[in-house]
């Protein structure tokens, strides 16, 4: 028996109403994300060369006294270079950041073509040691022995006890304020004895232990020590359970004088030249 044609369409599998139409859609948006991957790699490539959209200017911004531009000109000069997406700032910011004077320091970008570097200088308030600096939270750092300033009270001791010293002097400072003295310098050995040194030479020596009962009893008996007439002060040793030591310069002697009553040396003849 054979099968009539509506019953072989009927006997034949049904196909999906549109199936092209979905295959070229899949097709086409294949190849749109294609070309867009192509697009975004070529993009990529073209912000990532240093020479689309160069760095052309460094502008150095904020308040120098000590920090010489030029200084900071050479620190930036082989990190801050590129386009300007390919500049690395944070290796800019680390050049900088390496310069003593610079106590704080933030970089950016500004399109199309300049990095903008700005900088806050360190403000020193002591000298520390020779070669040394502090900051007022007692921060030491060293820059060039030609930016040290002098008009600083000169502070010494390790790098650890650098903010100890620096409180230190504070408080001594209007402690013996009163007394007409003034700091110029304040030591603190390794061994953690403290040397005093005033702007009149005068050096007193506290040592390590029972500092603040020594610097009371040279404040009580430092006027009497002033008063006497046998000669200038210049050292007093602190070092002792119940005393101390003082050392005085001689007294300058005095000026011979003539009495207006003596007979004053006569002057002696001029020779004179005769012939031969």
């Amino acid at each position: 028996m054979t099968d009539t044609p509506h019953e072989k369409e009927r006997n034949e599998p049904a196909r999906a109403p549109g199936g092209w139409r979905t295959a070229f859609r899949w097709g086409l948006g294949v190849a749109l994300l294609a070309g867009l991957a192509v697009a975004t790699h070529r993009v990529s490539d073209a912000l990532t060369d240093p020479e689309v959209l160069p760095i052309k200017r460094v502008r150095i911004a904020g308040e120098r006294t000590h920090l010489d531009r030029a200084d900071l000109e050479r620190a930036v000069a082989d990190v801050a270079r590129g386009g300007f997406f390919t500049v690395d700032v944070q290796q800019v910011w680390r050049a900088a950041r390496q310069l003593p004077w610079v106590e704080e320091v933030s970089v950016r970008r500004v399109w199309p073509s300049e990095l903008r570097i700005q900088v806050k200088e360190r403000v020193a308030v002591a000298r520390w040691g020779t070669d040394g600096l502090l900051t007022a939270r007692g921060e030491v750092f060293r820059p060039g022995t030609s930016t040290l300033p002098k008009d600083l009270p000169q502070l010494a001791g390790v790098d650890s006890r650098a903010p100890e010293v620096l409180e230190a002097h504070g408080r001594l400072t209007q402690r013996l304020a009163p007394l007409g003295l003034s700091l110029s310098q304040l030591r603190a050995d390794a061994r953690g004895a403290w040397w005093l040194t005033f702007t009149d030479g005068l050096t007193v020596a506290v040592g390590a232990e029972d500092v603040e009962a020594r610097v009371d009893r040279f404040v009580r008996l430092y006027p009497q020590l002033a008063a006497r007439g046998d000669g200038r002060l210049v050292e007093v040793d602190l070092r002792y359970p119940h005393g101390l030591a003082v050392r005085r310069a001689a007294p300058a002697p005095a000026a011979d004088t003539v009495p207006e009553s003596l007979p004053r040396p006569a002057k002696p003849k001029t020779a004179t030249k005769g012939r031969v």
